[in-house]
């Protein structure tokens, strides 16, 4: 992993920059931050943000997002693990950059990928969940906001109501705590990823 805690600054499409900042988990941590062209502040790319960012897209741009994320140089899907290869944070830049995606898209796609690699750093699988968490909350939003149960998990409500709707991205985002209210842990995340991978050959089209 090579990425440089500098005063770089990285175009995301035509509306956002990214930055990196030295976390303090690890001694490999680091944070991503991001601002739009008309945002004078940089802010901190947040689970609950990024999940909320994301809801609010229709099947095709999804599918078009998952595939994206399953199929690059950067993400390697093994029967434990998402493992992250990241070498040069401009490449993933410029991958990202040139896919068709929405700059909104293009910018929760970036994040996505630096998600996964700083919780691979954090938090190491197969011990503990590294990017599987990250990726499976994702596959869950899109089951709450697609009707797709065999997305979501037993112990999270079947949410086909319009006061669940509201509600899948605070219950998508919070399931990422310990100790949260569903009793979701990480031996849950790693049985869902393996039903996926096995299911749907990683990538969980809808």
């Amino acid at each position: 992993m090579s990425v440089k805690f500098s005063n770089e600054y990285y175009k995301i499409g035509n509306a956002y920059t990214l930055k990196f900042n030295k976390g303090n988990k690890k001694e490999d941590d680091y944070i991503v931050s991001y601002k739009s062209n008309d945002d004078s502040k940089y802010l901190q790319f947040k689970d609950y943000d990024f999940f909320a960012l994301l809801y609010n897209n229709c099947v095709d741009d999804y599918n078009a997002f998952i595939n994206c994320f399953c199929n690059n140089d950067f993400i390697n899907f093994t029967a434990e693990c998402i493992e992250t290869k990241i070498q040069n944070v401009g490449e993933v830049i410029e991958y990202v950059n040139n896919t068709s995606l929405s700059d909104i898209l293009k910018l929760c796609l970036c994040c996505m990928i630096f998600r996964c690699d700083i919780d691979n750093i954090n938090y190491k699988c197969p011990k503990l969940n590294g990017c599987i968490r990250h990726f499976i909350q994702v596959i869950m939003l899109f089951g709450y906001k697609f009707n797709k149960s065999e997305f979501i998990m037993e112990k999270l409500p079947n949410c086909n109501t319009e006061l669940c709707a509201i509600n899948a991205v605070k219950i998508v985002s919070d399931i990422g705590y310990p100790d949260n209210d569903h009793g979701v842990d990480t031996s849950d995340f790693k049985m869902m990823y393996k039903k996926i991978i096995s299911q749907f050959q990683v990538v969980p089209n809808v």
